[in-house]
């Protein structure tokens, strides 16, 4: 325990010194060294195929699926007070992500008659306000039993090398980064549900891209032909935003992330970039548990709680995370499917992006309805069920209604 929290107790009874202790036990403090990272960038990748569409169809339809969500995370840079999973992005209903998400999933399993089992990793801040937003809205017709909540463990901020407070009685923590998934409470019991089902393969998707949603059945098809323990989901390389990048390892590709790249002056070099969703052998997935993934820190505004003059200041702190994207160093073999970037890239991270992005949502919609000659006024909004459909069912379900207007469930 650092020094100054040691004094700090000394001076609260004994029942604030449990509350102060039991945040300290919960803690996970590790010293695992930075991992080296290849540095030659990715040569040229082709898109994804029609043969990788038709595999990957396929074996959602004959296979059942695990799906974990990255969904850790307050709203604050959308200027938000609650997680940013509940932040409502569609233009018409105001559907928060989290729903766009449930919804999605929901349509899949009912489209292709096949079993899901989903794992959700969230923050001790984010995880009662997510489960009780999906209890009160029947978790949109999803099983509630085949749901896992994963909850990441907290780190200590580090401000002058010192541990400090956030408030009299809590010390200032972060999450410990998506790659904290591997020490978050609950996933044995995810893993067990993917035994139990006989779940050979799970998708990891982020909750900061609705367009990742949809499942594209490339990645699966992509990962199955290339019998790979991981395969990543890349597209040309972005300008706009900052985003981990492609190198080229012994086992395939290898994802540097920003941080990394920022530091080694290297990003230029480099043309595909992670869009951070991810197909995994669940044997592999597994493995994740044992893997010494590396530390990085990370430099982050928070509040500095002073208990002598009950006041707080803003600092810049150091946060220690894990990085899902490390994954890629332990694999024995790794694929990348490469996608269009209008299908698989809609970062939702600051609140420059929401416009942006609820214009893309809608003309996800409209492209469906011009696609099948159906009339419709002003911003339309679908129920994602509607993009499962066959071609026949489609046009069934939108040709009863001479013009479509608002939101069509």
């Amino acid at each position: 325990m650092k020094k100054s929290i040691q004094t700090y107790l000394e001076t609260l009874s004994d029942s604030e010194q449990k509350t102060v202790q039991d945040q300290i036990d919960h803690f996970l403090i590790e010293d695992i060294p930075l991992q080296d990272y290849p540095l030659s960038p990715l040569e040229t990748i082709k898109l994804s195929t029609q043969d990788e569409h038709v595999i990957g169809t396929t074996a959602i339809h004959d296979e059942p699926l695990g799906i974990i969500l990255l969904a850790g995370g307050m709203g604050s840079r959308l200027n938000f007070s609650k997680p940013k999973g509940l932040f409502p992005i569609t233009v018409v209903e105001k559907k928060p992500l989290i729903q766009l998400f449930f919804e999605h999933i929901t349509a899949l399993k009912n489209a292709y008659e096949t079993e899901i089992a989903v794992g959700i990793l969230l923050d001790r801040q984010s995880h009662a306000d997510i489960a009780d937003f999906l209890k009160e809205h029947s978790f949109f017709g999803f099983c509630e039993k085949n749901i896992t909540y994963l909850l990441q463990k907290e780190t200590p901020y580090l401000y002058e090398g010192d541990w400090f407070l956030e408030s009299r009685l809590r010390i200032a923590t972060a999450p410990n980064g998506n790659g904290g998934l591997f020490d978050a409470d609950g996933l044995d019991s995810f893993f067990e549900k993917l035994s139990k089902q006989s779940m050979r393969n799970t998708i990891i998707m982020p909750i900061d891209n609705p367009f990742l949603f949809q499942v594209h059945p490339h990645v699966l098809g992509k990962h199955i032909l290339s019998e790979a323990d991981i395969t990543c989901t890349g597209i040309e390389r972005d300008e706009t935003n900052p985003m981990g990048l492609f190198a080229s390892g012994e086992q395939g590709p290898v994802i540097i992330d920003y941080p990394i790249l920022k530091k080694n002056q290297i990003r230029d070099t480099f043309h595909y970039g992670n869009v951070n969703c991810f197909c995994c052998t669940t044997s592999f997935l597994k493995k994740g548990k044992s893997l010494p993934l590396p530390t990085h820190q990370i430099l982050k505004k928070t509040k500095k709680f002073d208990p002598i003059s009950n006041e707080h200041t803003v600092i810049e702190a150091i946060k220690t995370e894990k990085f899902i994207t490390d994954l890629t160093l332990f694999a024995q073999k790794t694929s990348l499917a490469l996608l269009p970037k209008e299908q698989a890239y809609a970062p939702l991270k600051t609140a420059e992006d929401i416009a942006e992005i609820q214009k893309k949502l809608l003309a996800f919609d409209t492209t469906l309805l011009i696609q099948n000659e159906v009339s419709y006024t002003g911003d339309i909004e679908l129920h994602p069920r509607y993009h499962y459909l066959s071609e026949k069912e489609t046009q069934k379900a939108l040709n009863t209604t001479s013009c479509i207007t608002g939101y069509l469930d």
